[in-house]
């Protein structure tokens, strides 16, 4: 439900933007100075230190983020220059090893850092709308809300699935490892650490790759695409992101 305030925001903003509404809450893209911002309005009446150190330290894998506050109304700008969203650079092509392990690369080492510096990886934003790509270097940022109250296992799990729905068919070696890391991630509650063992294991081709239980007689070796458009379709409404 939008409160009176918001709906003043979203209709005019506080310093003559626009905002609409995501899954996140009312955002807007902004060009000043030669940049593009994304810029996310947090109604807070306090600056916590994560966004201080997530502002004063340039955080592998985190987006350039500063902030302000208008009308007591936190504005944190993330910089997006040079960059596209994960969810508009799949409209165009499809996943394959490269890429898959690209991705979930750059998700463990954006955790890892955050752990250096004693922030929440719970508040890793891992949604395909605020996850940006630079598509010179291939290189993967996130945004980080320290006021986000997430969980990575649920948040990892959602993406994984709707990752899936973007696999190159073709590539069959790629669906194999998508799908046995659902099926692992699936399971229930996991560990940074685990995470990272099970991925490496997919890279190194030493983890066994499980058969689907969609149907007995299907399996991801006898048909990628239909095995994973089976499971796309069994998998119901999808969970939204943090």
């Amino acid at each position: 439900m939008k409160t009176k305030r918001n709906k003043r925001l979203e209709e005019k903003g506080d310093y003559g933007m626009e905002f609409k509404e995501s899954e996140i809450g009312l955002i807007r893209y902004v060009h000043e100075n030669d940049y593009n911002y994304l810029v996310l309005l947090e109604p807070q009446m306090e600056v916590n230190y994560k966004l201080q150190m997530i502002e004063k330290n340039h955080v592998k894998g985190i987006l350039e983020t500063h902030y302000l506050i208008l009308d007591e109304t936190i504005h944190i700008k993330y910089n997006i220059s040079s960059k596209v969203s994960l969810k508009h650079f799949l409209e165009k092509r499809k996943i394959d090893e490269k890429w898959f392990f690209n991705i979930m690369g750059s998700i463990l080492d954006a955790v890892e850092e955050l752990n250096l510096y004693l922030l929440d990886s719970n508040q890793l934003l891992l949604n395909q709308n605020f996850i940006f790509i630079n598509i010179e270097s291939e290189e993967l940022e996130f945004c980080y809300l320290p006021y986000a109250e997430g969980d990575f296992v649920s948040s990892f799990q959602a993406l994984v699935q709707e990752l899936l729905q973007n696999v190159e068919y073709a590539d069959q070696q790629t669906v194999e490892c998508m799908y046995a890391l659902n099926t692992w991630c699936s399971k229930g509650i996991f560990s940074i650490k685990d995470l990272k063992g099970y991925i490496q294991g997919l890279q190194k081709k030493e983890e066994p790759i499980e058969e689907t239980t969609i149907g007995k007689e299907a399996s991801i070796k006898n048909s990628s695409k239909e095995v994973t458009e089976e499971f796309i379709k069994s998998s119901g409404n999808k969970r939204k992101y943090v």
